[in-house]
Parts: structure tokens; sequence; C-alpha cells
């Protein structure tokens, strides 16, 4: 199968522009103001708790500060995928059992941030009067 190179490049770029609209439209600008505040309280407590580790061992830490800019950047569903790998479940016992309690603080407070956004957009969680 031969792919014509006008073809591929069209829709590479038509990719490309749909991820991009996508990033726009989970800008923290284009955000309501229930929003902008669950961001920026889940970044906050993230953030310390992420100090808090990093006072401990730096092992991880840059998938702790890539949650919270998935956070920041509106992605909640990347940022629950990076909250489970935090869980250290495919790695050794030994590393496992050392950092898995290590990071339980911050996966817990990722999870519960992911969820609270998941209700609050499916509209179970009810709007404040």
């Amino acid at each position: 199968m031969t792919i014509n190179t006008k073809q591929f490049l069209d829709k590479l770029f038509s990719t490309f522009k749909d991820y991009q609209r996508k990033k726009l439209e989970k800008s923290w600008c284009l955000q309501n103001r229930e929003e902008r505040k669950a961001r920026r309280e889940a970044v906050i407590e993230l953030s310390v708790e992420l100090a808090r580790i990093r006072s401990v061992s730096i092992f991880s830490t840059a998938f702790g500060e890539a949650l919270i800019e998935s956070i920041i950047e509106g992605d909640w569903e990347y940022a629950l995928e990076y909250a489970k790998d935090l869980r250290f479940t495919h790695e050794r016992d030994d590393i496992r059992a050392t950092y898995a309690p290590l990071w339980a603080t911050f996966v817990a407070l990722a999870e519960s941030f992911c969820a609270k956004t998941k209700a609050r957009n499916s509209g179970v969680l009810a709007k404040p009067s």
C-alpha cells in the first residue's frame, strides 16, 4: 500500500490541529471559575506533598512534577495515569515496598482530585448556589 505524501501530510496536520484545539480548549484562561479553583487547589496541595517527598528522596519526583503539570494543563486523565504509575505496582517488590508508602498520600490526593473533577464534569456534584 503506497501512501501519497500529500495525503499523509494532510492527515498529520489534521491530527495535530485536533490535538492543539483540544489542548487550547483545556487551557487555563478558557476555564470557568470552578475549574480554575479546582486546578489551583490540586496544584497547591500536590506541590506541598511533593516537597515533603523530595525532602526524603528524589526518586520519581519528575513523575510527580509531570502529574502536576497535567493538572495545570487540564489533562486530568493523564494525571490519573501518572498517579497509577506512582503506585509502583509494576516495579520490583523492594522498590514498591520502599516508595509506594512514601508516595501514598500524593497518589491519594491526585486520585481524589481526578475523581472530583470527573464527578463535577458529569454533573454528579452539586453546583454551589
